[in-house]
């Protein structure tokens, strides 16, 4: 899905209009990246978590140069899904016997 995509699926679904919608995600970016820089999370009930998390540096194969290297760790957000979300997208299969 695409943003326009998005956008259009949530004004249908709300009522308000494309360009209303997003103002409201680009306010909903700005306020997470604010966030994100603080090294804080963002709990979105019934969909997951997005997380901060930094990545430590570790050792590796750099297959350009031919050699082994040192990475240095990165910034990232990590998304962990919900148990409702995680339910809906993995249903439990019954077992016959």
């Amino acid at each position: 899905m695409t943003q326009n995509e998005l956008f259009t699926a949530i004004g249908h679904k709300t009522g308000y209009k494309r360009k209303v919608v997003a103002e409201i995600m680009a306010a909903c970016v700005a306020v997470a990246s604010e966030e994100f820089k603080k090294r804080g999370s963002i709990r979105l009930r019934k969909l997951g978590v997005l997380r901060y998390v930094k990545s430590v540096p570790h050792n590796g194969y750099n297959p350009m140069t031919g050699r082994n290297e040192l990475f240095n760790g990165k910034n990232k957000v990590k998304f962990l899904p919900s148990r409702m979300l995680d339910r809906e997208l993995n249903p439990e299969k019954k077992i016959s016997k």
